[in-house]
C-alpha cells in the first residue's frame, strides 16, 4: 500500500510539473503573437495545423512550440500513471464499490493507458500534418481531431479516480 501512495504522489507531482511547463510554453507562444499549440487539438483542417506551426516560426517561437509538443509525451506518461495508480487505490480502499460501478473502476487503468496512447497518436498526427510531412494531410487532420475527442473522453472518465484516491487517502481508508 505504501508504494501505491508514493507512486500516486510522485505521478501527481510529475503531472503537475508537466502541466506547468506546458502552460508556460503556451504562454510564451501566445505572448509572442503566435497561435497556441493547444489549438492544434481543436482543428480538423490540415491548412490550419500548418498555419499554427508556421505562426511559431513567423513569431520566433518555433523551438518552444516543438519542445512543447515533444514534452507532451512526458505529460502523457505522468497522467496515465496517475490515473492507473488512482484507480488501483480506489479498488484497494476499504469501501464498498457498488456492484454496477465495479467493472467501470476495474476498466479505468486500461482506459487511462488507451487515452495516453491516443494522445501520442494525436501528437504524431499533428506534427506530421503541421510540419507538412504527412501523406494525405487533409485526411489525417480530421482523424487527429477524432482521436483527440476520444482521448478527452477517456481522460474525463479517469479523472474521478484521482479525486476518489485522494479522498481514500485523506479518510485513511487506504
Amino acid at each position: 500500500m505504501r508504494s501505491s501512495k508514493r507512486n500516486f504522489i510522485v505521478s501527481a507531482i510529475a503531472a503537475t510539473v508537466c502541466m506547468v511547463v506546458l502552460g508556460a510554453a503556451d504562454h510564451l507562444i501566445r505572448n509572442a503573437g503566435a497561435m497556441s499549440y493547444l489549438e492544434l487539438e481543436a482543428t480538423p483542417s490540415a491548412a490550419t495545423m500548418r498555419a499554427i506551426i508556421d505562426s511559431w516560426a513567423t513569431n520566433g517561437v518555433a523551438p518552444i512550440g516543438a519542445l512543447a509538443m515533444w514534452f507532451d509525451y512526458a505529460f502523457m506518461l505522468a497522467y496515465a500513471t496517475l490515473f492507473v495508480v488512482g484507480a488501483r487505490i480506489c479498488l484497494s480502499a476499504n469501501w464498498q464499490i457498488p456492484a454496477r460501478l465495479r467493472p467501470w473502476v476495474v476498466a479505468l487503468p486500461a482506459v487511462a493507458i488507451v487515452a495516453a496512447l491516443l494522445d501520442a497518436v494525436e501528437n504524431a498526427l499533428e506534427m506530421l500534418v503541421g510540419y507538412g510531412l504527412a501523406p494525405l494531410p487533409d485526411l489525417l487532420a480530421p482523424i487527429a481531431l477524432a482521436v483527440t475527442i476520444v482521448k478527452w473522453i477517456g481522460v474525463a472518465l479517469c479523472f474521478p479516480a484521482v479525486i476518489a484516491a485522494l479522498w481514500a487517502m485523506a479518510a485513511r481508508r487506504y
